[in-house]
Protein backbone atom coordinates (compact mmCIF):
# COMPACT_ATOMS: atom_id res chain seq x y z
CA UNK A 1 0.00 0.00 0.00
CA UNK A 2 2.90 2.32 0.74
CA UNK A 3 4.23 1.73 -2.79
CA UNK A 4 0.86 2.74 -4.26
CA UNK A 5 0.72 5.92 -2.18
CA UNK A 6 4.29 6.81 -3.09
CA UNK A 7 3.73 6.30 -6.81
CA UNK A 8 0.50 8.30 -6.78
CA UNK A 9 2.19 11.13 -4.88
CA UNK A 10 5.12 11.10 -7.30
CA UNK A 11 2.81 11.20 -10.31
CA UNK A 12 0.90 14.10 -8.78
CA UNK A 13 4.12 15.99 -8.08
CA UNK A 14 5.67 15.39 -11.49
CA UNK A 15 2.44 16.28 -13.25
CA UNK A 16 3.03 19.81 -12.06
CA UNK A 17 0.52 19.94 -9.24
CA UNK A 18 3.09 19.92 -6.45
CA UNK A 19 4.92 23.02 -7.62
CA UNK A 20 1.97 25.41 -7.81
CA UNK A 21 0.10 26.27 -11.00
CA UNK A 22 0.46 23.69 -13.77
CA UNK A 23 2.45 24.60 -16.85
CA UNK A 24 -0.12 25.41 -19.54
CA UNK A 25 2.27 25.25 -22.49
CA UNK A 26 0.89 22.73 -25.00
CA UNK A 27 4.29 21.19 -25.76
CA UNK A 28 5.15 20.77 -22.06
CA UNK A 29 1.82 19.09 -21.35
CA UNK A 30 2.33 16.87 -24.39
CA UNK A 31 5.76 15.79 -23.12
CA UNK A 32 4.30 14.67 -19.79
CA UNK A 33 1.44 12.86 -21.56
CA UNK A 34 3.78 11.06 -23.97
CA UNK A 35 6.24 10.18 -21.21
CA UNK A 36 3.49 8.61 -19.13
CA UNK A 37 2.04 6.72 -22.09
CA UNK A 38 5.46 5.41 -23.10
CA UNK A 39 6.07 4.19 -19.52
CA UNK A 40 2.99 1.92 -19.51
CA UNK A 41 4.65 -1.10 -21.21
CA UNK A 42 7.51 -0.97 -18.70
CA UNK A 43 4.99 -1.49 -15.88
CA UNK A 44 5.08 -5.20 -16.68
CA UNK A 45 8.84 -5.42 -16.13
CA UNK A 46 8.47 -6.20 -12.43
CA UNK A 47 5.70 -8.75 -12.83
CA UNK A 48 7.16 -12.20 -12.36
CA UNK A 49 4.38 -13.74 -10.29
CA UNK A 50 0.83 -13.08 -9.21
CA UNK A 51 1.96 -11.24 -6.06
CA UNK A 52 3.64 -8.60 -8.25
CA UNK A 53 0.34 -7.43 -9.76
CA UNK A 54 -0.16 -4.78 -7.04
CA UNK A 55 3.08 -3.12 -8.08
CA UNK A 56 2.05 -3.34 -11.76
CA UNK A 57 -1.31 -1.73 -10.96
CA UNK A 58 0.37 1.01 -8.93
CA UNK A 59 2.72 1.83 -11.81
CA UNK A 60 -0.11 1.90 -14.32
CA UNK A 61 -2.24 4.04 -11.97
CA UNK A 62 0.58 6.55 -11.54
CA UNK A 63 0.95 6.96 -15.31
CA UNK A 64 -2.82 7.18 -15.79
CA UNK A 65 -2.92 10.04 -13.26
CA UNK A 66 -0.30 11.92 -15.28
CA UNK A 67 -2.39 11.44 -18.43
CA UNK A 68 -5.57 12.56 -16.64
CA UNK A 69 -3.79 15.67 -15.36
CA UNK A 70 -2.53 16.37 -18.88
CA UNK A 71 -6.08 16.05 -20.19
CA UNK A 72 -7.28 18.63 -17.65
CA UNK A 73 -4.48 20.97 -18.71
CA UNK A 74 -5.31 20.47 -22.40
CA UNK A 75 -8.93 21.28 -21.58
CA UNK A 76 -7.86 24.52 -19.89
CA UNK A 77 -5.72 25.40 -22.90
CA UNK A 78 -8.69 24.68 -25.20
CA UNK A 79 -10.88 27.03 -23.15
CA UNK A 80 -8.26 29.80 -23.22
CA UNK A 81 -7.38 29.56 -26.93
CA UNK A 82 -9.34 30.25 -30.11
CA UNK A 83 -9.62 28.63 -33.52
CA UNK A 84 -7.21 25.91 -34.52
CA UNK A 85 -5.27 26.10 -31.25
CA UNK A 86 -8.44 25.36 -29.30
CA UNK A 87 -9.34 22.54 -31.71
CA UNK A 88 -5.90 20.96 -31.29
CA UNK A 89 -6.17 21.08 -27.50
CA UNK A 90 -9.67 19.57 -27.57
CA UNK A 91 -8.36 16.86 -29.88
CA UNK A 92 -5.61 16.16 -27.35
CA UNK A 93 -8.28 15.65 -24.67
CA UNK A 94 -10.00 13.13 -26.95
CA UNK A 95 -6.64 11.41 -27.51
CA UNK A 96 -6.29 11.19 -23.73
CA UNK A 97 -9.69 9.57 -23.37
CA UNK A 98 -8.78 6.94 -25.98
CA UNK A 99 -5.37 6.44 -24.35
CA UNK A 100 -7.01 5.80 -20.98
CA UNK A 101 -9.32 3.22 -22.60
CA UNK A 102 -6.28 1.51 -24.13
CA UNK A 103 -4.57 1.50 -20.72
CA UNK A 104 -7.67 -0.08 -19.16
CA UNK A 105 -7.67 -2.76 -21.87
CA UNK A 106 -3.95 -3.36 -21.36
CA UNK A 107 -4.43 -3.75 -17.61
CA UNK A 108 -7.28 -6.23 -18.14
CA UNK A 109 -5.22 -8.24 -20.62
CA UNK A 110 -2.35 -8.49 -18.14
CA UNK A 111 -4.24 -8.98 -14.88
CA UNK A 112 -7.45 -10.74 -15.87
CA UNK A 113 -7.45 -12.54 -19.20
CA UNK A 114 -3.70 -13.10 -19.55
CA UNK A 115 -4.20 -12.56 -23.28
CA UNK A 116 -0.96 -11.25 -24.76
CA UNK A 117 -2.60 -10.54 -28.12
CA UNK A 118 -5.10 -8.23 -26.40
CA UNK A 119 -2.25 -6.60 -24.47
CA UNK A 120 -0.34 -6.01 -27.72
CA UNK A 121 -3.45 -4.54 -29.38
CA UNK A 122 -4.00 -2.21 -26.42
CA UNK A 123 -0.40 -1.03 -26.62
CA UNK A 124 -0.78 -0.49 -30.37
CA UNK A 125 -3.90 1.60 -29.68
CA UNK A 126 -1.98 3.57 -27.05
CA UNK A 127 0.88 4.15 -29.49
CA UNK A 128 -1.61 5.44 -32.08
CA UNK A 129 -2.87 8.03 -29.59
CA UNK A 130 0.68 9.07 -28.75
CA UNK A 131 1.46 9.46 -32.46
CA UNK A 132 -1.69 11.55 -32.89
CA UNK A 133 -0.85 13.85 -30.01
CA UNK A 134 2.72 14.26 -31.29
CA UNK A 135 1.25 15.34 -34.64
CA UNK A 136 -0.90 17.87 -32.81
CA UNK A 137 2.09 19.38 -31.00
CA UNK A 138 3.90 19.83 -34.32
CA UNK A 139 0.84 21.64 -35.69
CA UNK A 140 0.62 23.69 -32.49
CA UNK A 141 4.24 24.83 -32.87
CA UNK A 142 3.54 25.97 -36.45
CA UNK A 143 0.63 28.23 -35.42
Amino acid sequence: MLVVATLVAAAWWFAGRGAGAPDQDFASVEQRFVGAARAIPQATAGVQRFLDLDEFNARVDAQAIVIQTSMAEFSTIADEEDGEASDLARGAVADGERALRAITQFRAAITTSNDLADARQALDDLDAEVDDIETKVRKWKSL
